[in-house]
């Protein structure tokens, strides 16, 4: 008889993975926010969540069950074929006042905690409106002092790189 071993929790085609901690794998600098974002899926169902942190291609959030449910209805591992779209609006501080940031975004990873709210998702920013792509650039230059506008990244890059 053959020898069968169980199959590691890691390499589960697993769409909810409990975990103790995030892993860091961010490619692009981020700002803290903490402020409250609201979606709406492509069924029209409308829901709202907690925004961590945003970068120049997307933002982090934390949300319950439920929102994750609403935001991944189909459920299941996220990738091809399987990476919901959602309309994502978040009132982004400026120092002129607030600012409606209205973008499409993909889901892109999903990774479940043990604290509330459970559910830590990342979704990435699609075919951005120059409208869009002025207003992250004025909230990142605002909440940085400029830094990514005096280096390369802001520059031609920042134009280019959605």
């Amino acid at each position: 008889m053959e020898n069968v071993s169980s199959q590691s929790v890691d390499d589960a085609p697993l769409a909810w993975k409990l975990v103790e901690k995030l892993d860091d794998h961010r490619c692009h600098p981020r700002i803290e926010l903490g402020i409250p974002v609201a979606f709406r899926n492509a069924n029209g169902q409308h829901c709202s969540a907690e925004l961590v942190n945003m970068s120049f291609k997307g933002v982090q959030i934390r949300c319950n069950v439920a929102t994750a449910q609403i935001l991944h209805p189909r459920g299941g591992k996220i990738g091809d074929g399987n990476a919901p779209i959602v309309q994502i609006a978040i009132a982004l501080p400026l120092a002129n006042g607030s600012t409606t940031l209205s973008a499409g975004a993909r889901l892109s990873y999903l990774t479940t905690l043990a604290d509330e709210p459970r559910c830590v998702m990342g979704l990435e920013f699609l075919d951005l409106r120059p409208t869009a792509r002025k207003t992250i650039a004025q909230f990142f230059s605002e909440k940085s002092g400029n830094y990514f506008h005096t280096g390369d990244y802001a520059g031609p890059q920042l134009a280019t790189a959605w």
